[in-house]
């Protein structure tokens, strides 16, 4: 078991996107609650394969818990209860596991594929009674319009009032790239991250998990933790991991293209023509009407294949009449990523 430090346990270049599903918890299970069930997010996966995939879970106990089960929907990911890695925390006398698991192949089953979300199912058998602190999901999508490269450290180790720690960077990323710290203090705390020139401070809330990111302009050669705190108090910190990633998604642009429409008795039909000037074909769409900043009407059609250069028309009838301006606001989703775009369409 490694026991003290943050181990690069991935390094991925592939062609896809990554998904990151970070929840801190304070679940209790003991025999007087014995289940909990967790929710996670596959957003927008859309059939996709998973490249890669990676669960943490991080639990506390002032025992030593023996029993329990963990599933993905109906899959059985143990019923062992044997940490990756562990770390007694002295100054609220507890103990912390850490629970690693490469989930690739069960993202891919058949019953899981089609998602877009899934339940962690969590269940207590025995021993003594733990808390479950903090949940991680990192999944890369497969899909020939994005590329990522992905590194992942993760651990338990303590940095105490006044230390720091470094974290040796192995990938070398483009000059966009990003570091995430998942981290955990007893008490209020503040932090330094630096990696290379890029320097940022960081607020720690009292016996809470927290995830930070920090935008990167340059291949850092470390990543730094410094707990700032004065070296005579107790303010210890816990990092959990620290992961590194560069992500390139070739972008859809929507625009509204053409307008034409049609007043009827009691309602007025528009018919809106909506281009595609990006570089690839976007997921979904939604495209909702306002007037005044208020909601008219909503539509979305989340199976759009509209390709660079192409256009599709799509009709909207609106329970309104005289009307000389509307606002119709398109939202478009490509893998994880989402924009949007507002435009005002004025009527004669």
């Amino acid at each position: 078991m490694f026991k003290s430090g943050i181990e690069t346990v991935s390094q991925i270049n592939k062609d896809g996107d990554i998904l990151s599903v970070f929840k801190p918890l304070r679940e209790t299970l003991s025999s007087h609650y014995s289940k909990s069930v967790i929710p996670l997010n596959l957003f927008n996966r859309k059939n996709r394969r998973i490249a890669y995939g990676i669960l943490e879970v991080i639990v506390e106990s002032k025992g030593t818990p023996s029993e329990w089960k963990l599933k993905l929907d109906n899959i059985n990911i143990t019923r062992q209860f044997k940490p990756t890695y562990s770390m007694f925390v002295e100054s609220e006398n507890k103990n912390m596991y850490k629970f690693v698991y490469d989930i690739t192949s069960i993202l891919n089953t058949s019953d899981i594929v089609s998602k877009e979300w899934i339940n962690l199912f969590i269940k207590y058998e025995g021993g003594d009674s733990f808390t479950v602190r903090a949940i991680l999901l990192d999944a890369i999508y497969e899909d020939s319009d994005a590329k990522t490269l992905y590194e992942h450290g993760t651990g338990l180790v303590l940095i105490e009032s006044g230390k720091t720690y470094k974290y040796p960077v192995k990938s070398k990323c483009s000059a966009q790239s990003i570091a995430r710290i998942v981290s955990y203090a007893t008490k209020k705390t503040k932090v330094e991250l630096r990696a290379g020139s890029r320097k940022a401070s960081a607020d720690l809330h009292q016996d809470s998990f927290d995830e930070y990111v920090l935008l990167l302009n340059e291949t850092p050669e470390y990543i730094e933790i410094i707990n700032t705190s004065d070296p005579s108090r107790e303010l210890p910190i816990v990092i959990s991991s620290i992961t590194v990633y560069e992500n390139i998604v070739k972008q859809p642009v929507l625009e509204v293209c053409g307008i034409e429409y049609s007043r009827e008795p009691k309602a007025l039909k528009l018919f809106l023509d909506i281009c595609n000037k990006g570089d690839a074909s976007p997921d979904k769409l939604i495209i909702s009407i306002l007037r005044k900043g208020n909601l008219v009407s909503t539509i979305q059609d989340s199976e759009l294949k509209l390709q660079p250069g192409q256009s599709t028309r799509r009709s909207i009838e609106l329970p309104v009449h005289q009307v000389d301006e509307l606002q119709v606001r398109l939202i478009w989703f490509k893998l994880t990523k989402r924009w949007l775009r507002d435009e005002v369409v004025k009527l004669a």
